[in-house]
């Protein structure tokens, strides 16, 4: 048993000596990558909403391009909208001739000839702007006009008031109690066009829909300069796109930026790490994958730390006066207090050791063999009460020594071997089947002769030994022989 416990003691020492001893090295906190910002359509930045080193979210706003906004002519009625958000404005207008469409407050006009229509030479003058009276001939229908063109001989007169049928023969007249004989001209009621409203560049959105009815001045649609990818809008305002840190901004207020023109970069959140240089003596303990832990210079004081992990070692190394050193990245999840540039420390974890997992339970291969052991040496752990009550009745807790430090155990004699013995080196000897007779094998295997007496070669194997007779138990004490025999 005791040596038993010594070479579990050698060995402990050992496995302990050969594990590895936890390295630190210093590093910064920086980022793994970067995420750009593009100005989906060239224009105008109305404004710029965010600055360097500032925490963002997907949906923050990084800038704003600027509008050019189209407002109604006039008063009317939105009689037709075409294209939609994201069309070039060129493109709809080659097809429809219009991005809006208006059907004016006053939708008849009449045609008209001035020529001799009055004695006097100045009153067959007839000027833009000059109201009118509209008289119909076919009916008693009377309205007012406002003379809008003049060309020559003609005129246009739009119908600002009466109800008159399209293609109904008017006469034009400055007085209402004017005969028809007297008029400026004559004419024919027609349609006045819808007013066509343009743009340019890019739709971005509507102000308004057919059908509704608007006041001069009023907003009808927005664009903004070049054209959207694959015609679609994705609005005035840029947004970041991830959560993170604005890295570099390269966008200003009132500047002009092209198509898919980088306006910022941004740090994401979920890509941090902390870049290191590692001498070449401790790649050894390192591997891509190994769990690691990080802590701050900032707050180590505090007892905050990091799990981290090992997400590359590089193959390329830079040689100095201590050798050579090689860049390694452990990623890690900061917290909102985690700032890129800070300094770092990163440690690797202490491996447990093979005994301690098997005193765990951990390793059960180890406990398995563990258990194995304690079987073969018959459960050196197990308390001696327990043992001896599950020995023979007779037999004692204790084996008898031999002298040398080596304890014998006796076997309860039986029928066959009644008269067998033991001698002091734990050999068993062969009764003689008379005296004189047959022959005895010494303790010591050495192939003394027979002897004339039974007995005495117990005895001489004890005085050879030069050892004191051990003290015999009393005969049948413990259901065996004594040495000496009967």
């Amino acid at each position: 048993m005791k040596r038993t416990a010594l070479a579990l003691m050698l060995a402990a020492c050992v496995l302990c000596t050969a594990a590895a001893e936890p390295i630190s090295f210093s590093g910064k906190v920086e980022a793994s990558g970067t995420v750009q910002v593009y100005a989906p359509v060239g224009g105008t930045l109305e404004s710029v909403s965010v600055r360097e080193g500032q925490k963002v979210t997907a949906d923050t706003v990084i800038a704003t391009l600027k509008t050019t906004k189209v407002y109604a002519p006039e008063d009317g009625t939105v009689s037709a909208v075409f294209g939609q958000p994201g069309d070039g404005v060129d493109t709809v207008m080659n097809r429809y001739g219009g991005i809006v469409y208006l059907e004016g407050r006053y939708t008849l006009m009449v045609s008209t000839t001035i020529s001799r229509v009055y004695d006097e030479k100045e009153n067959n003058i007839v000027h833009p702007g000059e109201e009118v009276h509209i008289i119909s001939r076919s009916r008693s229908t009377r309205g007012r006009g406002l003379v809008t063109t003049v060309e020559g001989s003609t005129c246009t007169v739009l119908v600002t008031s009466g109800s008159f049928p399209v293609d109904d023969t008017v006469s034009i007249c400055r007085n209402p109690d004017d005969s028809l004989s007297n008029s400026l001209g004559q004419g024919t009621i027609s349609r006045v066009p819808p007013t066509a409203v343009s743009g340019s560049g890019s739709i971005v959105s509507f102000a308004v829909e057919a059908g509704e009815k608007v006041t001069r001045g009023q907003l009808l649609f927005e664009t903004v300069e070049g054209s959207f990818d694959g015609l679609v809008m994705t609005g005035t305002e840029i947004r970041a796109g991830v959560d993170g840190v604005i890295s570099s901004l390269s966008a200003s207020a009132g500047g002009n930026v092209s198509k898919n023109s980088v306006l910022a970069e941004i740090y994401p959140a979920d890509a941090v790490r902390v870049s290191a240089r590692v001498s070449e003596m401790d790649l050894q303990d390192l591997a891509v994958g190994q769990k690691v832990k990080v802590e701050l210079d900032w707050n180590q004081d505090l007892g905050v730390s990091y799990e981290g992990t090992v997400e590359m070692i590089s193959a390329l190394g830079e040689t100095g006066e201590a050798g050579a050193s090689y860049p390694v990245y452990v990623s890690f999840t900061p917290d909102g207090d985690t700032r890129y540039g800070m300094s770092a420390l990163v440690t690797t974890l202490e491996e447990e050791s093979p005994e301690t997992a098997a005193e765990t339970g951990d390793n059960p291969e180890t406990a398995e063999n563990g258990d194995e052991q304690k079987t073969a040496s018959g459960s050196a752990e197990e308390p001696e009460a327990d043992q001896d009550s599950r020995k023979p009745d007779g037999e004692s807790g204790e084996e008898p020594e031999d002298g040398t430090g080596t304890r014998n155990r006796r076997r309860p004699a039986s029928d066959s071997e009644e008269g067998s013995e033991e001698n002091g080196t734990g050999n068993r000897r062969r009764p003689a089947s008379r005296p004189g007779e047959g022959s005895e094998e010494s303790g010591a295997g050495s192939g003394r002769g027979p002897s004339s007496r039974t007995g005495e070669a117990p005895e001489e194997n004890e005085a050879e030994s030069g050892q004191e007779p051990a003290s015999r138990p009393a005969e049948g004490s413990d259901g065996t022989e004594n040495a000496a025999g009967n």
